[in-house]
């Protein structure tokens, strides 16, 4: 059975951070797919021998929160379901149905936001809550038949892809061949010696979990670390000298 998992940041991710998370993700799944800036998508049906659905949220969550951004994870029948339901906060338990009109704009274009189709369906959602539609099963209830004469080709289609599944080809999410992790640590007030070192090593300490996260989706171990420290002189914004430290590990 197809199951998928969608972590949903409804104010945005930086394109490095989602890459991260999605690395991280391949050690449950070897298919997972990018919504540019909002979204990862997992397909947890072939982990269901290894792992529960609770297991696999609890997880991911653990895996996001290292993101530092506010983000909602739900499961559903296919991309589009999960992304629904994450966005809208549904209940796992809630049926499709209960989904708001608006989840149309989900089914139609649910790995990126595709602005062309937007404009499209975002009058005929218009048209449906003029006639008092308000929930995705309002909509399914219409004739099929029907719809393609009365609101175009677009809402017939919808209506086949919902009710029968249609197959949704998934984009190749291709990892960067060299793991990147960086950070900006800006001390208050006049730190130096062991005040500046504490935080410091509590802040590389997170890159490096996140580093160990992505290299575990791979299935790799690390050989050999570079850190680069690129530092400001006394007056903000003045250029310091860079320090770099080769690390090779006896693997």
């Amino acid at each position: 059975m197809t199951r998928v998992a969608c972590i949903f940041f409804p104010k945005g991710i930086a394109p490095c951070d989602l890459k991260a998370l999605a690395e991280a993700a391949w050690r449950f799944s070897s298919q997972v797919a990018l919504r540019p800036g909002e979204a990862l998508f997992v397909e947890t049906g072939r982990s269901a021998l290894l792992y529960s659905e609770p297991t696999l949220a609890a997880r991911f969550k653990i895996m996001a929160k290292r993101c530092g951004r506010d983000f909602f994870l739900a499961f559903g029948a296919d991309a589009a379901e999960a992304l629904a339901r994450s966005r809208s906060g549904a209940a796992e338990t809630s049926p499709r149905e209960s989904l708001p009109l608006s989840s149309l704009l989900d089914w139609a274009s649910p790995f990126q936001h595709d602005h062309e189709s937007e404009s499209r369906l975002l009058p005929m959602i218009a048209a449906f809550k003029s006639l008092g539609l308000s929930r995705l099963g309002d909509f399914l209830k219409l004739p099929r038949e029907a719809l393609g004469a009365r609101f175009g080709s677009d809402a017939a289609f919808l209506s086949a892809r919902i009710q029968e599944g249609f197959g949704m080809a998934w984009p190749r999410f291709q990892p960067d061949p060299v793991l990147r992790e960086s950070f900006r640590m800006d001390p208050d007030g006049d730190l130096s010696g062991q005040d500046l070192l504490q935080p410091l090593l509590f802040a590389l300490k997170g890159l490096l979990d996140r580093m160990a996260s992505r290299l575990t989706g791979r299935g790799l171990r690390a050989t050999r670390l570079r850190l680069h420290l690129r530092l400001e002189g006394p007056r903000r914004g003045l250029q310091g000298p860079e320090r770099v430290l080769d690390i090779a590990f006896p693997l």
